[in-house]
């Protein structure tokens, strides 16, 4: 009868362990370097492409309540807080109203983006 022997898997894979180590290391090292250029945002772009998407949602709200009826919850508080300031629930005041959110949405992001850069 033939004896079998126990099989060390080191014996197989001698470099499995190091390169691990290796590579944690090096992970490590990168991330060390790479830390502070990947944490700020860029404030200008950020805000732009926030205040891009609020006043587009504020045109197609508008224009969906103005030819279907639908959303006057949503367009009723933005009657609310805008309607002092020209917006009215019509093609021409959902324009108003994007243009409104956007000038508000971009102020506030880049305040609060401008102030995260500086707290880190």
């Amino acid at each position: 009868m033939k004896t079998i022997k126990k099989l060390n898997p080191k014996q197989f894979f001698p470099k499995i362990k190091n390169s691990a180590k290796e590579f944690q290391r090096k992970l490590k090292k990168a991330l060390k370097e790479n830390s502070n250029s990947y944490s700020k945002i860029n404030p200008l772009k950020f805000a732009i492409s926030l205040g891009i998407i609020n006043g587009l949602i504020i045109l197609l709200t508008t224009l969906a309540n103005t030819f279907n009826g639908s959303l006057q919850i949503l367009t009723s508080i933005f009657l609310e807080i805008y309607g002092n300031f020209g917006y009215s629930i019509s093609v021409l005041g959902s324009i108003i109203g994007g243009i409104y959110i956007f000038i508000d949405t971009f102020l506030i992001t880049y305040l609060f983006i401008w102030i995260y850069n500086k707290l880190l």
